[in-house]
């Protein structure tokens, strides 16, 4: 977990206007329960990741910052769960990559909506997937026909990665103008389904 940057558990930082460049792990890597206020910034030519950070963190990056130019150049999501945080997902310069450390699947629970923005790209490393745990849970990915919304394996080919799994009800969950890419690889439940979109 080395980083040019690294918010440890409960810190608070805010960050803007600022460049951080050649560093040999991540640019800025960001623990549970920090607070993050995060915009304008360039991070670019680091051995690993621009930045790590849990998901319910994910909402505060912005898309006018520069995280390209890294030597993955992807946004890590390292948690499995968006405890209850709320908010945007930006349409950022570089991907989203969905690879939590204590378990495979990422789930959108404690009351928590989630929007991802047109154009917008998540990653899931295999067998990763995405979960929407209850009614009070929303994942809303509304693309366009000119910016899909893209959900895809890191690597190419069919059932890479696990696909998204509703358990929530409500009428407000939309996948609409998006791409749903190689997912299959493992169920998520003891009934063995398995599928893009369960």
């Amino acid at each position: 977990k080395l980083a040019k940057t690294h918010l440890r558990r409960d810190s608070r930082l805010v960050l803007t206007d600022s460049t951080l460049i050649h560093g040999g792990a991540s640019g800025l890597y960001v623990g549970s329960s920090a607070t993050l206020t995060f915009s304008n910034n360039q991070i670019s030519d680091h051995a690993d990741h621009p930045v790590t950070l849990p998901a319910a963190n994910v909402s505060d990056l912005d898309s006018d910052s520069d995280l390209t130019g890294n030597g993955l150049d992807t946004v890590r999501i390292h948690s499995v769960s968006t405890d209850g945080h709320r908010g945007t997902w930006h349409n950022l310069s570089v991907p989203y990559l969905v690879d939590p450390e204590n378990g495979d699947v990422l789930a959108i629970k404690g009351g928590s909506p989630i929007t991802i923005e047109a154009g917008t790209e998540l990653r899931f490393r295999a067998d990763a997937g995405l979960k929407v745990v209850d009614n009070s849970d929303i994942l809303i990915a509304q693309g366009t026909e000119s910016e899909p919304i893209r959900f895809v394996g890191i690597s190419p080919g069919a059932g890479t990665w696990r696909g998204i799994f509703f358990e929530s009800g409500s009428t407000e969950n939309v996948i609409d103008h998006a791409e749903i890419t190689g997912a299959g690889s493992l169920a998520f439940n003891s009934n063995n389904n398995r599928g893009a979109v369960i």
